[in-house]
């Protein structure tokens, strides 16, 4: 991620975050350089939940959301449940 940064990269979408520890990408990404411009790269990570989680990966993924940003996949069911209900109203 260094020389990526060192390139000018300056944020980075991790995938499956999910089925790594939140305290080793903790590390990872705190390693990371300041960017040449000044500040920190944006980072997220790609954690798909869709509900039906055990207690474990519950607590890890509360942990997740401490480290750095996270992807939030259940925000689009609703939103799928009413697009659908809206398109059935358009073409009715």
């Amino acid at each position: 991620m260094n020389d990526l940064i060192g390139m000018g990269v300056a944020g980075f979408r991790v995938d499956a975050c999910k089925h790594m520890w939140p305290g080793d990408l903790k590390a990872i990404f705190e390693s990371t350089n300041n960017l040449t411009f000044g500040g920190r790269p944006f980072i997220y990570q790609e954690v798909i939940d869709q509900g039906g989680r055990s207690q474990k990966l519950h607590l890890k993924l509360k942990l997740m959301y401490m480290v750095v940003f996270v992807t939030f996949f259940m925000f689009f069911i609703p939103l799928e449940v009413s697009l659908r209900y809206a398109i059935d109203i358009v073409l009715a």
